[in-house]
């Protein structure tokens, strides 16, 4: 399950804002760090600010969450695929 309130941390909120505004970059994090949550804001809102349409790779297992987040975060549509 991906947290939405993770995006509040003033750590989080730096990061998001760095990837999305230099469109993209790395992120290293470990297991309930927010991580998840970091990439899929800053992809959200990089496909909101080049009105690209979103394409997420991801395990079949966390598409719920992942397209959940992506609704909070006020994306309507997005692909997903498949990492194999």
């Amino acid at each position: 399950m991906l947290d939405a309130d993770l995006l509040k941390h003033p750590v989080i909120h730096d990061c998001v804002d760095a990837l999305a505004d230099g469109r993209g970059g790395l992120v290293v994090y470990e297991q309930g760090m927010g991580g998840r949550e970091t990439l899929v804001a800053a992809a959200v809102r990089i496909a909101h600010a080049t009105g690209k349409k979103l394409t997420i790779v991801d395990a079949e297992a966390l598409r719920e969450a992942t397209a959940d987040l992506a609704r909070q975060l006020g994306l309507a549509e997005h692909t997903f695929l498949s990492p194999a």
